[in-house]
């Protein structure tokens, strides 16, 4: 999905920070990530902008290449090629010793990974770990295997 009807509070929401820190899982074709850099390296000096999915496009790797070449310094965009599964504990592992650990470090995350209850269950489960205060977070639908769009789920 793309968050299109979004964009307005996520600017403004993003508005009140000084370096926002963005992640993006389902990124899929880019609907929402591309105009996320875009805002972000415009709008701010510095900003960290993470994508993830378990696949990049190539029409979307040669996108992202072309606008990330003259970010600033303090301009950081990563891409995590990988199930959200993975990349969350391993981002939570790297926060450890730092002031993160404590705080949480995004501003702003969008979940539209792989629309499965489970998977959604999962990534919620981060959420307090990895969001900062005063965070905002907006889920994508789910369900697929596992759930349905009700929240009904065969997990005991």
């Amino acid at each position: 999905m793309a968050y299109w009807g979004y964009f307005p509070l996520m600017k403004e929401h993003l508005k009140g920070y000084q370096y926002p820190k963005v992640l993006e899982v389902g990124v899929d074709k880019g609907q929402t990530l591309i105009p996320l850099l875009q805002y972000l390296s415009i709008g701010f000096d510095d900003f960290h902008l993470v994508g993830n999915d378990i696949y990049v496009r190539d029409e979307l790797k040669i996108k992202l290449e072309l606008m990330t070449m003259n970010l600033k310094n303090q301009q950081t965009f990563d891409m995590a090629v990988t199930s959200s599964l993975e990349f969350l504990p391993k981002f939570v592992e790297t926060m450890q010793g730092t002031p993160y650990e404590k705080e949480g470090y995004f501003n702003l995350m969008l979940i539209d990974g792989d629309h499965n209850y489970h998977t959604v269950k999962k990534e919620f489960e981060y959420i307090p770990k990895v969001l900062a205060p005063g965070g905002l977070v907006i889920f994508d639908d789910y369900g697929g295997i596992g759930g349905s769009s009700n929240g009904d789920s065969n997990d005991n």
